[in-house]
C-alpha cells in the first residue's frame, strides 16, 4: 500500500480528461491507496474538499501555491488558513513556499503569503508542505525564523547539500518521477542519500511524469515507478522503500489513525 504524498487531484488535466475517480481508482489498482492533495488557493482547497466527500481516502492541504500568491490573497491570510484548516479532519497547511524559476508572482508578494502560512503552521504545530525552486537559501533563512516547524521539502531538486541542510531543520524530502530521468543525476544523489526515515515520494501530478511516460499527463497510478528507482539507487528492495515511505507519509501528516475515516 503506498501513497502518493503530493497530488494536484483537482487539476484540470483530471477533472477535464479522463475524471478524477477514474485516475485514483487506476490508482488504487496499482496499489497507490492515499492521496495528500494540497491546494494551490483556497478556491482549489474547496475543489478538493468535495473531492474528499467522495473519497475518504484524499487528504486535502490548505493553502497558496507562490505561482498563485498575490497582494489580494494575502490579505488577513492567518485568518482564511485558520477557516479552511478548521474544515479538516486531518490538518495540513500548504502548499506554499518560493519560486525562483519563473517569475509569476514577485517575490516580495511570495513572501508576504509564506510568512503567515509558517507562522500559522508553527503555532498549531501543522506539518507544512513547501514548494522551493531555485531558492534554497531563501526559503531555508525563512525556516530558520521559524524553529520547531515540520514538513515537507516537496519535489526537490536541489543540491544534497541543500537537502541535508533542509534535513537538519527537521524537514523531509519528497521526490517525484524526475529521479528517473536520465540526467537528472542531483535528485539521484539526493534520493540515494535522505535517510531512510525522511524521504517521502510523489507525483507532483499532473506534472512531471516519470520515465517512460515523461512529456505525457503524470499520474498517481505512476507512483510504482518512482519507488523502484529509488530502490535501485539505494540498493533496496522496491518493497522495503514503499513501506517506509509510505510510513513516513503516515506519520508526517498523521494519516494512520484516519485510515478509512471519511469525515471532513
Amino acid at each position: 500500500m503506498m501513497i502518493d504524498s503530493h497530488v494536484h487531484i483537482d487539476a484540470k488535466k483530471y477533472t477535464e480528461g479522463e475524471g478524477v475517480t477514474n485516475i485514483l481508482d487506476q490508482a488504487r489498482e496499482a496499489g497507490v491507496m492515499r492521496f495528500v492533495a494540497p491546494s494551490l488557493h483556497f478556491e482549489s482547497f474547496d475543489n478538493l474538499l468535495k473531492i474528499r466527500e467522495t473519497d475518504p481516502q484524499v487528504y486535502p492541504a490548505a493553502g497558496i501555491h507562490p505561482h498563485e500568491a498575490s497582494e489580494q490573497r494575502c490579505l488577513d491570510l492567518a485568518r482564511k488558513l485558520e477557516s479552511a484548516v478548521s474544515r479538516l479532519d486531518v490538518p495540513i497547511v500548504g502548499e506554499t513556499g518560493l519560486e525562483g524559476h519563473y517569475d509569476f508572482v514577485p517575490m516580495e508578494v511570495q513572501l508576504a503569503s509564506l510568512r503567515p502560512h509558517l507562522a500559522f503552521a508553527r503555532v498549531h504545530d501543522l506539518p507544512i508542505i513547501l514548494h522551493c525552486r531555485q531558492t534554497e537559501e531563501l526559503l531555508y533563512e525563512e525556516l530558520r525564523r521559524h524553529p520547531g516547524l515540520r514538513g515537507v521539502v516537496h519535489c526537490f531538486t536541489g543540491t544534497w547539500e541543500w537537502a541535508r541542510r533542509f534535513l537538519e531543520l527537521g524537514f523531509h524530502i519528497g521526490i517525484t518521477g524526475i529521479v528517473t530521468f536520465k540526467n537528472s543525476l542531483q535528485v539521484q544523489e539526493v534520493a540515494s542519500n535522505v535517510p531512510q526515515d525522511r524521504l517521502l515520494v510523489e507525483t507532483d501530478g499532473p506534472y512531471l511524469a516519470p520515465i517512460p511516460f515523461r512529456g505525457k499527463i503524470n499520474k498517481p497510478e505512476y507512483i510504482p515507478l518512482i519507488v523502484k528507482k529509488i530502490a535501485e539507487l539505494r540498493g533496496a528492495p522496491a518493497a522495503s522503500v514503499a513501506a517506509f515511505t509510505t510510513e513516513n507519509t503516515e506519520s508526517l501528516f498523521g494519516l494512520k489513525k484516519h485510515v478509512g475515516k471519511g469525515s471532513v
